[in-house]
């Protein structure tokens, strides 16, 4: 693009034209339902914008080209898409952005991808414990657990749960904390440990 070249005479690109016209490329491409086109405009209209320091921008844009790779059905691409997203607007300093693209992610692609899913979930979790939101916290780290439980990874579903517990300790959601020690029951007594399922019972509820 002749935005990003030099000369004699300029000796500096003009990224900010060549953001605008990669812009309108993209929007024009989806438009016309040429996705890849339109795909790799938003890309290089979001590199360019992490380069100039718009950081919150480069975010935005990345999210719209997952957003097109789940109408294209490329999951994995959408998923990294969204991760990618979410780090822009962590560099911005705008973390509640960040957890709730990486949420959007998970919904995403929890049908098709659910041990990705629980990779965004558990970012989200992580993102929202360090800004002392235990709740959403544990609502992320919950739905790790609900999709571990399915995948039959109990052990890492287990991990979640437990991490859930104290996230509710934490916000003083007791009613939330029985339904998650009772997850853990259910865990041990799948593997027949009715010992540690009793165990943790008497922990849990003396």
């Amino acid at each position: 693009m002749i935005c990003q070249k030099t000369s004699l005479f300029k000796w500096k690109p003009d990224l900010e034209g060549a953001i605008e016209e990669y812009s309108k490329a993209a929007t024009c491409f989806r438009t016309c339902k040429a996705y890849d086109l339109a795909k790799n405009a938003y890309i290089k209209t979001a590199e360019l914008q992490a380069i100039t320091n718009s950081k919150y921008y480069a975010g935005k844009n990345y999210e719209q080209v997952a957003l097109l790779c789940k109408e294209t059905k490329h999951f994995e691409q959408a998923a990294e898409l969204m991760e990618k997203s979410a780090s822009m607007f962590v560099e911005h300093g705008t973390p509640d952005s960040a957890r709730l693209v990486l949420e959007k992610g998970g919904k995403m692609v929890e049908k098709e991808l659910p041990l990705k899913a629980v990779h965004l979930y558990k970012k989200a979790s992580a993102i929202a414990d360090n800004e002392d939101r235990p709740n959403n916290a544990a609502e992320n780290i919950g739905k790790c657990a609900r999709i571990l439980i399915n995948e039959r990874k109990l052990d890492q579903a287990m991990e979640c749960l437990k991490k859930e517990i104290a996230f509710h300790e934490r916000s003083q959601s007791y009613p939330m904390i029985g339904k998650s020690v009772t997850g853990i029951i259910l865990v041990y007594l799948h593997n027949d440990d009715f010992a540690a399922a009793y165990a943790f019972y008497e922990k849990s509820f003396k």
